[in-house]
């Protein structure tokens, strides 16, 4: 707790510390209206600061003791307006800085004067011109994340994804496979017709089989009522599947009991089965087709530290000969280079996970996000050999409520005897 309290000291600190430097380089330029004017810039300015100071404290205090989806869903809006505010205006303080360190150096070697506003007819002066600069700088960022929460978090769409192998049985050649993932349910906060593109969207595909690869909730069961309703609509011809992700075990707050922890993850477990969706549990089940069969197996969660790794790779394959076609889900991508690569012949595994930190570029063959500083596999399509996995950058959204140029996903995987 003392740490936790330090950590929000100084995150609040360095807020204020912030705001006081834009205020006295922006207070300048008002210094000669009239007093009235002084007080109402001094009020709205401040209010924002303090109001938000006070609310991330109290939320940040009760971060452990959450019993409820209903506090990550308010916690996330306020992270999300956090960075609204706070990111623009770190971008416009870094050129108010900039302006200063000149002036600074100015002095240091020549001993001149601060600048001075210019008269009626001169030009503007570099003070002025620099802060002009930062407010055309920062409005980029600021008009993104807007975007970004009004539309980005919404804008679904399909990704066609085919995938050859030449040990891909007969039956199975052009098999459509759907995948989604990471819907984060808690998020939507009950507005579940904003799903109903997604249910559409799918359907219209005709899909021979759906697979979810993990994090339906946030942490709490109490996020997947009401949704059976949406998610029965999804129409596969051969099944519908599921795993679980970090998230759905409940692991991001501190419980009142062992019993309460494990009533919710068993809630959790039976929603995959209100929804129409067969949860595989380090299990694997086959999937017959014209007499041909390949595998499909189910990983439970298995990540690098401080992810938990409660996956069994050995009880999952368990079964399974060299000579099986094996599909493999499993929602963390470090799983495939740790566990999948160098400890079986799995030759397509799915993940989600990263949400390609949602937000980067991905415009034909430029891609980038900050998602690439933390895994090194993070979104599309990767090859080893003749070894594939597939990071799909998920449906949903987490910690912030937006996404910039890395869009919600719903992948669609066709088979290929190559």
């Amino acid at each position: 707790m003392r740490a936790d309290f330090w950590f929000l000291f100084v995150i609040i600190a360095l807020l204020f510390i912030a705001d006081g430097l834009i205020y006295k380089y922006i207070n300048r330029w008002v210094t000669r209206r009239q007093k009235f004017i002084k007080l109402s810039f001094f009020t709205i300015y401040w209010i924002i600061p303090v109001a938000f100071s006070v609310v991330f404290a109290y939320y940040f205090s009760l971060l452990k003791q959450a019993d409820s989806g209903n506090y990550y869903y308010h916690f996330m809006w306020i992270i999300g307006l956090f960075l609204l505010i706070y990111l623009p205006k770190s971008i416009y303080l870094f050129f108010i800085l900039l302006n200063n360190l000149y002036n600074l150096i100015r002095r240091f070697f020549s001993g001149l004067k601060s600048e001075r506003r210019p008269r009626k007819g001169e030009k503007i002066t570099r003070s002025e011109f620099l802060g002009k600069a930062g407010l055309l700088v920062a409005a980029i960022p600021f008009a993104s994340m807007l975007y970004g929460i009004a539309r980005g978090r919404f804008n679904y769409y399909v990704k066609r994804v085919p995938v050859g192998f030449k040990n891909l049985p007969e039956a199975f050649d052009g098999y459509k496979i759907i995948q989604i993932s990471d819907i984060h349910l808690g998020n939507y906060n009950k507005e579940y017709h904003r799903l109903y593109p997604i249910i559409n969207m799918i359907n219209d595909e005709n899909p021979d089989l759906i697979l979810f690869t993990g994090d339906l909730v946030n942490n709490f069961s109490d996020e997947t009522i009401g949704w059976a309703p949406v998610f029965n609509k999804l129409r596969a011809k051969y099944g519908k599947y599921s795993i679980l992700g970090n998230h759905d075990y409940g692991n991001y707050s501190r419980w009142k009991s062992t019993e309460a922890k494990k009533r919710n993850f068993d809630q959790i477990v039976q929603a995959h089965k209100r929804f129409g969706f067969t949860l595989l549990r380090n299990q694997n089940v086959d999937l017959t087709l014209k007499n041909q069969t390949i595998k499909l197996a189910g990983n439970e969660n298995w990540g690098l530290p401080p992810f938990p790794q409660y996956g069994d790779l050995s009880k999952t394959l368990r079964g399974i000969t060299k000579d099986d076609f094996t599909i493999l889900m499993s929602h963390d991508p470090d799983h495939w280079e740790a566990e999948v690569l160098p400890e079986s012949k799995v030759e397509l595994t799915l993940s989600g996970h990263t949400h390609g930190m949602q937000m980067g570029i991905s415009y034909k063959n430029l891609k980038w996000s900050p998602a690439k500083w933390k895994y090194k596999y993070w979104d599309g399509l990767y090859a080893i050999g003749s070894r594939y996995l597939y990071v799909n950058r998920g449906l949903g959204f987490i910690g912030i409520p937006m996404r910039i140029g890395m869009p919600p996903e719903i992948t669609l995987l066709e088979l290929r005897k190559a």
